[in-house]
């Protein structure tokens, strides 16, 4: 048997096959269309994610002859299907229309309220915002909808007529009630949505035959953070995963879930069983790293990947391009760069990209100790790992261990691997010696020089803040 890890990414599909002996014999990209149009809603189709991926199934099935697939999915993305399991309407996680219905949602339930019983703050891209949008922009869509899942749900059903979710899935949609672990009937109510209308829940590793395609079980998965977490073997207290690809997450799992309204972490489930995770996320990682390139016609940096850590410029960068999601659910804040002068270089706009990242990164681990979370090692993953400075920058500044997950693509390998798990081949306690490279960065005496820049970059993220206030 062969297992395949299905990434469903934003603008691009990945696939990672495994052999029996967990090594990856085969990789495949497929792009996605997404579009924005002039009011700057972002259209995407979700029959056309599933097609790619269903075709792409079929051909590894033609090549392997027995698959087991696991799935995971960015979220949260709404998806409401009619009685025949065609979409009707679908809003991605990127589609920033619901922003008004926010302060709707809030004259409904106050926010505290619903961050007690979902672990989420009140944000455009959760499910409650959007449904109110939907009702209030194309209510004739609600008298069709006979479901009203994620996208993964929705590939998922299409792949097995089974109408399952996972966990982690349910707790992204804002709809779920954490502590109860079950859909909570207040906020059902509130949106006037049936619990009948969502799917059943299931954890992550249980599995159907697919009716599309011959001896073929699809693994329910999870949401992309939580199963990016799997495949970096980060799936107990004490460590945590940080993916820096386009955005940067961060989640430390632990044993309960954490709630804690003032320091504004998600909180939801895992995929392992009876895990849960604290989430923070920065929207521009990478995209910040892009846009520095684009702006001082940087060449990709593998002439930095060498460099030296030691500090070489007084250039401080805030990456937040696109706001700040949690925990500080701050969207208006805008990005700065402050430090320029006659000395600057162009290769120094590249590195304060990776310091002011790595700050970020510091900052939430250091709210994540203060409630109660020890954090003695960072396994670290995606497009910005590939930078040996970036690495070097992060222990550095953190002040912690950095450990390189063996794949950068740890989404696709997390999701392979649930399926293994699925299937009884390897059990959880084992991924770490799948996932966990030998490559370890640790910090080094120039960390002292790091902290006076720390606490100037806090300084500006407040200044900041507080313009965006006043800017409104």
């Amino acid at each position: 048997m062969f297992y395949v890890g299905v990434d469903i990414g934003t603008s691009s599909i990945k696939f990672i096959v495994l052999n029996e002996k967990l090594n990856i014999t085969e990789t495949i990209q497929r792009e996605v269309e997404l579009s924005i149009n002039k009011d700057n809603i972002v259209q995407y189709n979700p029959a056309q994610v599933y097609e790619l991926v269903r075709k792409e199934l079929e051909r590894l099935f033609s090549k392997y002859r027995h698959i087991r697939v696991g799935l995971s999915c960015h979220s949260p993305s709404l998806v409401i299907m009619d009685k025949g399991g065609n979409p009707l309407e679908a809003i991605i996680w990127l589609d920033k229309r619901a922003e008004r219905e926010v302060s709707d949602l809030l004259a409904l339930i106050n926010e505290r309220e619903l961050y007690y019983k979902t672990g989420l703050r009140a944000s455009p891209l959760f499910f409650p915002a959007k449904m109110l949008w939907v009702k209030k922009n194309k209510p004739w869509i609600l008298d069709k909808a006979k479901w009203i899942v994620q996208l993964k749900d929705y590939v998922f059903y299409k792949l097995t007529g089974e109408p399952y979710t996972d966990y982690s899935m349910a707790s992204e949609t804002q709809l779920f009630n954490i502590s109860k672990k079950d859909y909570d009937d207040e906020l059902l109510e509130i949106l006037n949505i049936s619990k009948d209308q969502l799917f059943n829940l299931e954890p992550s590793i249980v599995a159907y035959k697919s009716k599309e395609i011959q001896n073929t079980e699809i693994a329910l998965g999870g949401v992309d953070s939580v199963v990016a977490a799997t495949g970096a073997g980060v799936v107990e207290e004490s460590f945590a995963s940080i993916v820096a690809g386009s955005s940067a997450c961060i989640d430390i799992p632990t044993n309960s879930p954490i709630l804690n309204y003032e320091s504004g972490f998600e909180t939801y489930f895992h995929a392992v069983p009876n895990k849960y995770v604290l989430e923070a996320c920065l929207p521009t990682a990478g995209l910040a790293v892009d846009k520095i390139r684009e702006l001082t016609s940087t060449q990709p940096d593998e002439y930095l990947g060498e460099e030296s850590a030691a500090p070489s410029s007084n250039l401080l960068f805030l990456p937040f391009l696109m706001g700040i999601r949690s925990p500080d659910w701050k969207p208006d804040v805008k990005g700065l760069i402050y430090g320029i002068d006659l000395s600057t270089r162009r290769s120094d706009f590249l590195r304060a990209v990776y310091e002011g990242v790595a700050y970020w990164i510091r900052e939430e681990l250091e709210l994540a100790e203060k409630l109660g979370l020890g954090i003695r090692e960072i396994i670290t993953s995606g497009g910005m790992t590939h930078s040996t400075l970036f690495s070097k920058l992060l222990a550095l500044i953190t002040k912690r261990n950095v450990r390189l997950a063996t794949t950068p693509e740890v989404t696709g390998l997390g999701a392979a691997l649930i399926a293994g798990v699925s299937s009884g081949l390897i059990n959880w306690s084992e991924i770490p010696r799948i996932a966990w490279s030998n490559i370890v960065y640790e910090p080094g005496e120039e960390s002292a020089y790091y902290e006076d820049r720390y606490r100037l970059y806090i300084r500006l993220k407040k200044f900041l803040i507080e313009l965006s206030r006043g800017s409104r």
